[in-house]
């Protein structure tokens, strides 16, 4: 069980092609794709700078997770997100410790294998677990 480092952050967003926009005009932050996981009711789109993984996140229709979080907190920064070397097992350590997942684990951009903790477990922080594709 390994944290291999931080693979991302994600940020929450109204209006993704503004968001987009902005980043790559301040930061020069290069935009890589878009992607919509219909499942999950969101748009993601990934931004690649230097050392630096960002995650735009907007809302796909008004039922999904990310719609409910713009109406209760609104947008901003939405998670963080840890690369780990084997995330079945990586849960399964956390899980000793009384620390729970959300939804167990899903399929998330990429192919990855994804799964978050709680942020009431986490310092109000909502913690993002992935393992790329082998």
């Amino acid at each position: 069980m390994r944290v291999v480092g931080i693979d991302h952050i994600g940020i929450v967003v109204n209006d993704i092609e503004q968001s987009i926009i902005m980043y790559k005009t301040l930061f020069g932050i290069e935009h890589i794709r878009t992607v919509t996981l219909t499942e999950q009711g969101t748009k993601i789109a990934i931004l690649q700078g230097h050392n630096l993984k960002i995650e735009l996140l907007e809302s796909a229709n008004e039922n999904s997770k990310i719609a409910k979080f713009i109406k209760s907190r609104g947008t901003g920064m939405h998670h963080l997100a840890f690369q780990v070397e084997h995330l079945q097992e990586f849960i399964r350590n956390i899980g000793k410790q009384d620390i729970k997942i959300i939804d167990g684990i899903k399929k998330g951009e990429n192919m990855c294998d994804i799964a978050f903790i709680h942020p009431k477990q986490t310092e109000n922080v909502l913690i993002e677990l992935c393992q790329k594709p082998r």
